[in-house]
């Protein structure tokens, strides 16, 4: 699956949740998920740990 897709997939269960902005802390695969969501909606994060 590709990385886009699962940044995708957060970002929708956070609208679903009703969380606005969040920090996202990862490692390897989600540290991947936390840039790709980084570079295409900046404004959905509050800072990135990868």
């Amino acid at each position: 699956m590709p990385y886009r897709l699962m940044a995708r997939d957060t970002e929708a269960l956070m609208r679903a949740l009703g969380i606005r902005r969040a920090a996202i802390v990862g490692y390897s695969d989600s540290g991947i998920i936390g840039l790709e969501m980084a570079i295409h909606d900046p404004r959905r994060l509050v800072a990135v740990f990868a």
